[in-house]
């Protein structure tokens, strides 16, 4: 059986706090790339011409769009989303924000925050959470073992 001491607490959480900074890390270089797509892309006005079903994890069904654009010259881009969601980003013959790369307009997104930034807000935020809790521990027995400590060269 193992028995959780203060020192195997304090070693564990400091562990931890160092994975979390790596994945607050993982994160800002999500947002970076996503930042330097959003400052790159071109907005266009696309219409939604399709809702694909797509199976949810729960009995909700998600949809994603199939929608088509015109990119800046003038050619007609048609995009099958990879994202599916409730409710959908809109409905058949509604028109739609997207962003697209210029160099290659078959890369687009919808104009929505959740899909532009959701993986780094998401990845950075648990990485976040887990470093202020896992530090706080670390901090928390490293204050108690060093209580300890002095306690036992104050009875020596």
């Amino acid at each position: 059986m193992l028995i959780f001491s203060a020192q195997l607490w304090n070693y564990l959480s400091k562990f931890i706090s160092a994975l979390s900074v790596v994945v607050i890390i993982v994160g800002g270089v999500f947002w970076i790339y996503d930042l330097a797509f959003v400052r790159k892309a071109v907005v266009a006005d696309a219409v939604v011409i399709d809702l694909v079903e797509r199976e949810g994890n729960g009995s909700q069904a998600l949809y994603a769009a199939v929608y088509v654009f015109e990119d800046e010259n003038g050619e007609e881009v048609t995009i099958h989303s990879n994202t599916a969601s409730w409710p959908p980003v809109g409905e058949v013959g509604e028109t739609i924000k997207v962003l697209y790369d210029p160099d290659d307009p078959t890369y687009s997104i919808e104009d929505h925050f959740f899909i532009k930034w959701g993986r780094s807000v998401i990845i950075g935020g648990i990485g976040v959470f887990y470093l202020l809790v896992f530090a706080t521990v670390a901090y928390l027995t490293g204050r108690r073992l060093e209580k300890n400590r002095i306690a036992e060269e104050n009875s020596a």
